[in-house]
Order: C-alpha cells, then sequence, then structure tokens
C-alpha cells in the first residue's frame, strides 16, 4: 500500500477517505456501526479502483504499451485479491520469452515507479493471448475489465 496520496486528485482523495474508513473499523464498537462502516468501505473501494483504473489509462498506459509494441493485444484490470493492489494483465501476441528478457527491467522500472507516485501498487502479469484455460488466474483475468484492446482486434 501507497501513502504518497495526492489530495488533488480523484484517486488520493478515495484512497484517503478509504483508509480512514479502516482505521475506524478498529475503534467501533456497535456490531450495526461496524456493519454500516463495512458497507461504505466496499462503495469507497469500488470508487477508488475506478478512479485509479482512469489514473492508469490516462497516464501509465501511455508509458507501458511502447515497451510491448504492436504486441499488445489486451490489457485487463482484474481483481487478484488485494485491496490496495491493481492487477493488470498483459495479453500480448506472437511475443517470445527472449523479447520480454530485454525488456524486463524497463517495465519493472516503470511499474515501481509509478506505484511510488499514486495511490495503488501495481502488478503486471504477461501472458499469450488467447488466455489458456489452464493459467492460474484465468477466471480472475477473464471477469476483469479491459482497459485496453488493440483496434483492430474486433
Amino acid at each position: 500500500m501507497n501513502n504518497n496520496t495526492d489530495p488533488n486528485n480523484e484517486a488520493g482523495k478515495l484512497f484517503c477517505e478509504l483508509h480512514n474508513h479502516f482505521l475506524l473499523t478498529k475503534t467501533l464498537k456497535d456490531p450495526v456501526q461496524v456493519n454500516l462502516n463495512q458497507k461504505e468501505i466496499l462503495i469507497l473501494h469500488r470508487k477508488w479502483k475506478d478512479a485509479a483504473c482512469k489514473e492508469i489509462t490516462e497516464q501509465l498506459l501511455p508509458e507501458l504499451l511502447p515497451l510491448f509494441g504492436d504486441h499488445v493485444y489486451q490489457v485487463i484490470l482484474f481483481d487478484a485479491g488485494d485491496i490496495f493492489n491493481v492487477s493488470l494483465a498483459v495479453l500480448l501476441t506472437g511475443y517470445s520469452a527472449g523479447a520480454y528478457e530485454i525488456i524486463r527491467e524497463d517495465l519493472y522500472d516503470l511499474i515501481e515507479s509509478y506505484s511510488e507516485t499514486h495511490t495503488c501498487s501495481i502488478s503486471t502479469l504477461t501472458a499469450s493471448y488467447p488466455l489458456s484455460d489452464k493459467h492460474p488466474l484465468h477466471s480472475e483475468i477473464s471477469t476483469g475489465t479491459i482497459i485496453w484492446q488493440r483496434p483492430d482486434s474486433n
């Protein structure tokens, strides 16, 4: 979890509010209040994820996509179970493990620098398109949200 929040952007504001509700959970004793707070956390989390997705689409993707060139088929935002982590699946066509090794360090640096300055941590997963049914995160990725798709992939 990254605490570098910018109160001037939507994701930063929502993150602060979400964090405050988590802190409030520790102090509440009344089960009704606990339940109401948990519902508010779920609502705020959804709003925060949406705002984080918008930031990723506008700020991270323009730097991420060129690393893989024309090989990117889709980028999918999916839930891997970590409340303060945004998981991205970058589905590629015609991309080799050798090509990945060439950009691996640049990808790591990009993700780390983004995570340091935003309200979420980013995890990326690269996989071939179409995603195999046997992939360990197939269910999570296939129910995720496509945030970018190659224009000629319709």
